[in-house]
């Protein structure tokens, strides 16, 4: 039998070169297989990411002794163990071409600092801090890297983007000054968005800084004094405020209130905004205002991505699952396991390969679940 499942797994991963050949955004999939990608010695592992061939996340290692981030190959059928910054632990959060993004432990107890792993070199970088002991990373694109940091003496947090080509931090500052905080969610450009407090409030805004200016915008809030921008694609920045979803113009400086049908964690590509409430999940198109329900009718359904027509996203009620949806043609595909109950979704390339994680057959009959592995589920191909 476990020859068997080995030979099933190195068929569907042939199958991936062909994937990466296509142009385009994904199609239609009426069908996908999912692929166990296995850990790096220990128990369990969980993707975070995916671009290209490449699959990030983390994983226990021998003797489940520690967690470290990790980079598989699809093409290849092979997982690279990252390492660490000199400490027992490290996590991969995204990863956009050559680059994995992470936060690892050092030697001293108690610090962690954000890090690049270049996959063409083999090398670990530490992207260090702005002055104090510790540094986040939150996403990358192309050669930046954004996050968030503490200052000399540990006492506040700022935003910051960091040039993995010139290997220079830099501080975005806040809306309240040196003395307020601020944390980056995302980055598309020279564009990084964000929270941070603003002066003479306890509630914080969300931001947008351009990086060719040094200018931090304040986008304000729609119905309440917080907000927080969540991601940007283009000028496009959306978020949330209070109950209501938004999206800010960065050209014109136009708010628009969404509502509160995608006020949890909204997502962007070109016009298409995606998000939910506390039970059902919504797409809406910028430029013709259309609202599309995400007809799963089991629960908490939320979005996870939006990439041309297809949407990856959850269900939690009450045993969670994966899907994606075709705004395009309405057509839902619940994935598959991996043997046991639970199985969620993170992100898909533009070949529409998702990344994921899955419940391996418990060992038990009375349990619903055995580990969870990292996976991607490869669309099926015409």
């Amino acid at each position: 039998m476990r020859a068997l499942r080995l030979r099933a797994c190195a068929a569907a991963l042939a199958c991936v070169a062909g994937l990466f050949a296509a142009a385009g955004e994904a199609s239609a999939a009426p069908a996908y297989t999912v692929v166990d990608l296995g850990t790096l010695g220990g128990k369990t592992s969980t993707a975070t990411g995916i671009d290209g061939r490449t699959v990030v996340g983390d994983s226990l290692t021998a003797g489940d002794a520690a967690t470290h981030a990790f980079a598989y190959d699809l093409r290849r059928g092979r997982m690279t163990d990252l390492g660490t910054l000199g400490g027992n632990d490290s996590r991969a959060v995204a990863v956009d071409r050559p680059y994995v993004v992470g936060v690892s432990e050092l030697p001293e107890a108690g610090v962690e600092h954000a890090f690049a792993y270049d996959l063409r070199k083999g090398r670990l970088r530490d992207l260090g801090t702005l002055g104090g002991s510790t540094s986040v990373v939150t996403a990358v694109q192309g050669h930046t890297v954004v996050g968030r940091s503490t200052l000399a003496g540990d006492t506040v947090t700022h935003a910051f983007a960091y040039d993995l080509r010139s290997g220079v931090m830099t501080d975005l500052g806040s809306l309240a000054g040196a003395s307020g905080s601020s944390d980056a969610t995302a980055v598309d450009g020279s564009v990084v968005v964000g929270d941070s407090d603003v002066p003479g409030q306890s509630e914080r805004h969300a931001f947008a800084y351009d990086s060719r200016t040094g200018a931090m915008t304040d986008i304000g809030t729609i119905e309440g004094r917080a907000s927080r921008a969540t991601d940007v694609d283009g000028r496009t920045v959306v978020g949330s405020s209070a109950s209501n979803a938004f999206a800010y113009d960065l050209r014109t400086g136009r708010l628009t209130d969404l509502d509160w049908w995608m006020m949890v964690r909204p997502v962007v590509d070109r016009h298409t905004v995606g998000g939910s409430t506390s039970s059902q999940a919504f797409t809406y198109d910028l430029r013709t205002g259309a609202l599309v329900e995400v007809p799963t009718h089991r629960g908490v359904t939320e979005i996870e991505q939006v990439r041309g027509d297809l949407v990856i996203g959850n269900v939690f009620a009450p045993n969670s699952f994966a899907y994606t949806f075709r705004i395009d043609t309405g057509e839902l595909v619940q994935l598959s396991s991996l043997g046991g109950l639970n199985f969620q979704a993170v992100e898909a390339n533009r070949n529409g390969v998702v990344a994921g994680r899955a419940a391996l057959p418990p060992a038990y009959e009375w349990d619903a679940n055995g580990p969870f592995h990292a996976c991607v589920w490869l669309p099926a191909t015409a």
